[in-house]
């Protein structure tokens, strides 16, 4: 019986818890009016050297969007969407507009190649890039971000979730034992389900937001579960929690900063729970 109770509490505490040319040996007569090319040829190589230098800061910031695409579609691939969702119609669409960014960036790249380009052109690529960002690359990416960012503290929230019926079934079995007396932790798992649930909601919104910005028809609607919080102040009503959002209409950032601070709070009851099954274990030695 002993070794069973150990083995349960060890569960329970486990699911709480990157040229010169080559000089002639003939010494030849100096001309009367020696040519220009000595003249010339370290105004040539500086204006050479410009050139490099501007097209390695091309370069270099053509290869940061590349960075910035291919990262954004690794993210955006790893999240787990339905097929049948509105959500997957957002992934669709920024996926195909990443690939339209890539082409953009590789004729540039090719432009940027090209054998003897001036100064002129070099300057031009670069005005022509920036321009490009500033119009609609930057503020596009931004979007897909967001919703990539909210996609990805939505699965948080589903481990939370899976986290608090875990805990809630080892108390279970450790109340069944005799270990602990029945709803000592009542208090705290209400609490870690409360912030839980309001951060299930606080991305739902964000998640309709974003649809909105790809989906013009999208509405934004409240969450499936009307009994879950889903206004900005939760956190505040529930525990005191002064980090809330001010504005009428968050932004798809701000919802998901402060579901993250209810998940922090759930996860803070977590531990707890966990700190008071220690003492159990240690005053029962």
């Amino acid at each position: 019986m002993r070794s069973i109770i150990q083995i349960i509490i060890i569960t329970f505490i486990a699911s709480t818890l990157g040229p010169i040319g080559i000089l002639s040996a003939t010494i030849l007569p100096v001309p009367a009016n020696p040519p220009q090319t000595n003249i010339i040829a370290p105004i040539i190589s500086d204006m050479d050297e410009s050139i490099a230098i501007r097209r390695r800061s091309v370069a270099g910031a053509i290869g940061l969007s590349f960075q910035e695409i291919s990262s954004a579609r690794a993210r955006i691939n790893a999240a787990n969407i339905d097929e049948k969702s509105n959500l997957w119609t957002v992934r669709e669409t920024i996926l195909e507009w990443l690939s339209s960014e890539e082409d953009y960036f590789k004729k540039a790249e090719m432009r940027l190649n090209a054998d003897n380009l001036t100064l002129e052109e070099v300057k031009n690529i670069a005005t022509d890039i920036k321009k490009h960002r500033s119009d609609t690359y930057d503020n596009n990416l931004a979007n897909a971000l967001d919703f990539i960012f909210a996609l990805e503290v939505s699965r948080l929230t589903d481990v939370a979730n899976d986290r608090w019926h875990r805990i809630n079934t080892d108390i279970q079995r450790i109340e069944r034992v005799g270990l602990i007396r029945r709803n000592l932790f009542v208090a705290e798992m209400t609490k870690a389900r409360t912030m839980i649930d309001g951060a299930r909601a606080l991305v739902q919104r964000a998640l309709l937001l974003a649809e909105s910005i790809y989906i013009p028809q999208a509405q934004i609607i409240q969450n499936e579960n009307p009994q879950a919080p889903t206004n900005l102040t939760t956190t505040e009503d529930v525990v005191g929690e002064s980090e809330t959002i001010k504005e009428d209409k968050p932004s798809i950032r701000e919802l998901c900063e402060a579901a993250i601070v209810n998940l922090r709070l759930g996860y803070g009851e977590f531990a707890r729970i966990s700190s008071t099954v220690r003492r159990i274990i240690r005053a029962g030695r």
